[in-house]
């Protein structure tokens, strides 16, 4: 369970409860149209943080002259393989 899924469910349990009990129905319901603009904010910017992190791909390709290889990674090249060299950004 994310972080705002934890917020959002004691809010709506706990909160509106005690909210009802101490200031009624009419505040309750005024509250909960409230706190469903904010969820509708929070859900377009999970949705935006998703798809930016997903986006996160970059590859990039590098031209080496052959002789400035290892002879191991000259006989790779040669037979036919490609040398991939991974960077992780974390």
């Amino acid at each position: 369970m994310t972080f705002w899924e934890s917020i959002r469910n004691w809010l709506t349990t706990t909160v509106f409860d005690w909210v009802e009990r101490h200031f009624g129905y009419t505040a309750r319901q005024n509250l909960t149209k409230a706190f469903v603009k904010v969820d509708r904010a929070m859900t377009g910017v999970r949705r935006r943080a998703q798809l930016f992190t997903k986006k996160r791909s970059f590859v990039f390709e590098d031209h080496v002259a052959l002789d400035s290889l290892d002879e191991e990674a000259q006989k790779e090249l040669l037979s036919g393989k490609v040398l991939v060299q991974e960077i992780s950004l974390t």
